[in-house]
């Protein structure tokens, strides 16, 4: 027996007085008794239309072709019907419930339907939506049976297992009730907009580990107009379709300069595992040390220069919490990708860091930011810049202190503040030792204070040749980091601009060398925590705030002095 046997039909009897209807094919020609059609209305009963709405009266009213008087209209009712043998109409269903939805028409009801028959499920209800790139999604509307909101991975995947994937709603809200016109009929139009939120929300976001699975979030992020995405959510769940893996597939050979067949996509869903299968084919961007942290705004761009590690993943969330509008980009170490060789000396590293601002900004003012060790490397990107007869408007210096060599005159000025507190703090933990200890620990604090004593002395270099391209950097003894023993061998000299000092609640010896040094005068800026706490979610926005202020005043300064020459952001970056 026919299934559609089972199904009691709904007749809706005859057409009344002065009231002729027809049941019309797609071409509106009469279909025969027993063949659904969609219902078309005519006669005397029949208005003229929508009160002030032309674009919904062009497509439910149009000419009756079976009608010679002038005029005259056939209303278009939206309901699938077809005759019964005795004259009367049987109601199918609605019409206006399917859309096409790339390239594919889909029945909303049927995925209603397969909702409701899922476990927790009341009441479901499907519509079409628009994203924020003018995409069609279908976002499914559910509400729960009892007070447990249903699973939505799980409600999608009783979907897959029954309808084809361009069915699937991208997006699952939950509400408490469906909103109800006063005849008691859904009302669509006051529905919410769906909350483009992850799947994945309930976790931590997973940060970027390099620079590839970087730049693949920042894509997925402008095809979906969304910020919420990491590394561990599923491009189909959060509402990839086949059309925009198409585009993403485009993005990524501009971006890499490869043909990523689209069934990577499905076998590699998460910017992770596409992370991990591009790197394992040799798919990479070309390297650069330029890194766009918030490449957004009209203000000039402030350069963050890397630190031990070489990677700039530490200044992400700092450029986030500066003013809006302001561009922030990070400059890596060169040989991370383990393709390039790594620079042996803090010269060349600068050299080739303001080679590459350069190429992106041809002219100054230039902003550079270093925080630690970094703070070093941007100092000599400085003084080279001012060798090129740039100017350099800012040079914030984030809790650095010379590592190499200093004059042995700013060195004692530097111990005379620095060692004796630290002795009277020694002292105080020692004779609270009990006696048996105290030997050992003035053995040890003897051993750090001859360390302070010989550090200052000059270095060679403790990497000279070339090294080979590997992607993890050498081991040098006597240093934990590679890019920290070869700033040891760094001898700083003056420099003919400005610098302002950011210094944390740590002792911080080295003012006197700092003014030393930066010979247009420095400025010293307190911020809370420890120096290895700045970077930190808890203390990072008192850096970024002071940042900000300080910048905000240099950029003021340069306005005013070069208001005349009327340039901007736009005509300083190439």
């Amino acid at each position: 027996m026919d299934e559609r046997e089972l199904i009691p039909t709904v007749p809706i009897g005859r057409p009344i007085a002065n009231t002729r209807v027809y049941v019309l094919d797609a071409s509106l020609q009469p279909v025969p008794v027993g063949v659904p059609g969609e219902l078309y209305a005519g006669g005397d009963g029949v208005a003229c239309g929508y009160l002030n709405q032309p674009q919904l009266t062009a497509e439910r009213f149009i000419p009756d072709p079976f009608n010679l008087r002038a005029g005259a209209r056939l209303y278009r009712t939206g309901d699938q019907v077809r005759w019964q043998p005795d004259g009367n109409l049987e109601f199918l269903r609605r019409l206006d419930s399917q859309v096409k939805i790339r390239g594919f028409r889909v029945e909303l009801g049927e995925i209603e339907t397969v909702l409701r028959q899922a476990a927790d499920v009341s009441e479901a209800l499907v519509s079409l939506r628009e994203d924020a790139t003018g995409e069609k999604q279908l976002v499914a509307y559910v509400v729960a049976s009892g007070n447990r909101e249903p699973d939505q991975a799980g409600l999608k995947a009783a979907l897959k297992a029954r309808l084809p994937d361009y069915m699937i709603p991208a997006h699952v809200e939950f509400m408490s009730a469906l909103p109800l016109t006063p005849s008691g009929k859904v009302d669509r139009r006051t529905l919410p907009k769906p909350t483009l939120t992850s799947p994945a929300g309930s976790g931590e976001a997973v940060p970027p580990r390099n620079l590839l699975e970087l730049e693949l979030i920042r894509l997925w992020r402008r095809l979906f107009q969304r910020e919420d995405i990491d590394c561990q959510d599923n491009f189909f769940e959060i509402g990839g379709h086949s059309l925009l893996a198409a585009r993403l597939a485009t993005e990524i050979d501009k971006l890499l300069g490869c043909k990523l067949p689209i069934a990577a996509l499905f076998q590699s869903p998460t910017v992770e595992s596409l992370t991990r299968r591009l790197t394992r084919e040799n798919w990479a961007p070309p390297w650069r040390s330029l890194v766009p942290l918030q490449p957004l705004g009209s203000q000039p761009p402030l350069f963050f220069v890397h630190g031990v590690g070489g990677d700039v993943y530490g200044f992400l969330e700092l450029a986030k919490l500066l003013p809006s509008g302001q561009p922030s980009y990070g400059i890596q170490a060169v040989g991370l990708d383990g393709k390039s060789a790594r620079h042996v000396t803090v010269e060349d590293m600068a050299a080739h860091y303001v080679k590459e601002i350069l190429s992106f900004q041809r002219d100054g003012p230039f902003y550079l930011a270093g925080y630690s060790m970094g703070g070093l490397i941007a100092f000599e990107m400085a003084r080279q810049l001012h060798r090129l007869g740039q100017r350099v408007a800012l040079l914030a210096l984030l809790d650095s202190a010379p590592i190499g060599e200093i004059p042995w005159v700013f060195y004692g000025l530097s111990m005379s503040s620095y060692i004796p507190g630290r002795c009277l703090f020694h002292f105080r933990h020692w004779w609270e030792l009990p006696r048996c200890e105290r030997l050992n620990y003035f053995r040890r604090r003897w051993a750090a204070l001859r360390y302070w004593m010989v550090r200052n002395r000059s270095k060679p270099p403790l990497v000279t040749a070339p090294l080979r391209e590997d992607s993890e950097p050498p081991q040098v003894p006597g240093f934990y980091d590679y890019y920290h023993a070869i700033a040891s061998a760094y001898r700083v000299h003056p420099y003919p601009g400005s610098a302002d000092v950011f210094v944390s609640d740590q002792s911080h010896p080295f003012r006197w060398y700092w003014r030393y040094l930066a010979r247009g005068g420095v400025s010293f800026h307190r911020v809370p925590g420890m120096h290895w706490q700045l970077l930190k979610p808890g203390y990072m926005p008192a850096l970024a705030k002071a940042l900000g202020t300080v910048l905000h005043r240099a950029q003021e300064k340069e306005r005013a002095t070069h208001s005349r020459n009327g340039q901007t952001h736009a005509n300083l970056v190439s």
